[in-house]
């Protein structure tokens, strides 16, 4: 029963000691390997208008939350006036009586009418301002702006004007050859090197790797992130897979 138990233990700790052989793929084994943006977003409008401020250009940084665009909104503007004033009055209908409330002067039908009347103008209120934020466009990521598609004093539909892109992290796109389907596992590290005018080897870590081949091709995908905090790293950079090995390997 000892010896049993000692090869069981011995069997279960060799297991979870067990960590893939590091990889190192021929070349015959990549068919493919491009740096990618980890996000590449179309932006559009949520309302048409005309564009009274284009705040970007093309090759811009911009970051989560810039103002991109803003329409033409004067009319949005002085609802939102109309509509608070009308909010404010109500308040200030309610404050006026207040006193009559609490000492029951007026009836359940009056008290009820007030209260509505106070709640239903907030709400428009509220609308109104809502209306107003739609008319301007605010950057859904921090990255850089690819293209350009509107021009002040354009009318703006509710199509894509502008493409973004983010470059922290990036995505290694790699195809490998069928041969080397189980050599790869999610978490692994995987150096990169990359193409000129970069040619420098980047170090990141395998988020995805392919489940199923492609018969017609008999090769399989995975993916490596890669930091890049200083978006010093451009994408569309050729590459080539040096090693890919277990983490802190």
């Amino acid at each position: 029963m000892r010896t049993i138990l000692v090869c069981w233990l011995l069997l279960g700790c060799s297991q979870a000691s067990a960590q893939p052989a590091p990889y190192a793929p021929p070349a015959q084994e990549v068919l493919s390997c491009l740096v990618d943006p980890s996000r590449r977003v179309l932006v559009a409008s949520a309302v048409p208008g005309l564009a009274r401020r284009v705040a970007f250009e093309r090759g811009d940084l911009v970051k989560l939350g810039d103002v991109l665009l803003e329409l033409a909104s004067e009319p949005e503007r002085a609802a939102l006036t109309l509509s608070a004033e009308r909010a404010d009055f109500a308040r200030r209908k309610m404050a006026r009586n207040r006193e009559m409330t609490r000492n029951q002067l007026l009836s359940a039908q009056e008290i009820d009418d007030l209260r509505t009347e106070a709640r239903l103008a907030e709400l428009e209120a509220n609308r109104a301002r809502v209306e107003l934020e739609r008319r301007t466009t605010h950057s859904p990521l921090t990255g850089i702006v690819v293209e350009r598609r509107v021009t002040q004093g354009e009318y703006v539909a509710t199509e894509p004007f502008a493409e973004l892109i983010s470059l922290d992290p990036l995505h290694v796109e790699v195809t490998l050859r069928a041969e080397a389907f189980g050599r790869v596992q999610v978490g692994m590290q995987a150096s990169v090197a990359l193409a000129p005018p970069v040619g420098q080897t980047m170090v990141g870590r395998v988020s995805i790797v392919d489940r199923a081949l492609d018969s017609s091709s008999g090769s399989f995908r995975i993916r490596v992130v890669i930091p890049n905090p200083n978006l010093a790293t451009p994408s569309g950079v050729g590459c080539r897979v040096v090693s890919v090995a277990a983490a802190g390997g």
